[in-house]
């Protein structure tokens, strides 16, 4: 009996824990790494970008519900590697 009781109680666990802390785990914002073989958008462009439109018709508000942190590699593909080496250090959820 007792062990059926430790096995319940092993079960039923993970469901104790309270909502706030289940809500505040999945209210994270995503980050998304973006490497651009070119040069820095100003923020007009950027909110204008094919990119930001079909992300705002999906219902992400960037800075809100979703970062994006973009790198440029200025026109010089061999930068690329270190721009993505840099997105890694900065921990984005996807590249």
């Amino acid at each position: 009996m007792m062990d059926r009781r430790r096995f319940l109680a092993a079960l039923a666990t993970p469901l104790a824990r309270p909502l706030a802390v289940r809500a505040q785990a999945s209210a994270r914002v995503p980050h998304v790494g973006i490497l651009f073989d070119g040069l820095p958008l100003t923020p007009e462009q950027q909110a204008r970008s094919p990119l930001a439109q079909g992300l705002r018709e999906l219902g992400w508000v960037t800075g809100e519900t979703i970062v994006l942190e973009r790198v440029y590699s200025e026109g010089r593909p061999e930068r690329l590697a270190e721009l993505a080496a840099e997105l890694v250090r900065r921990r984005v959820d996807i590249i």
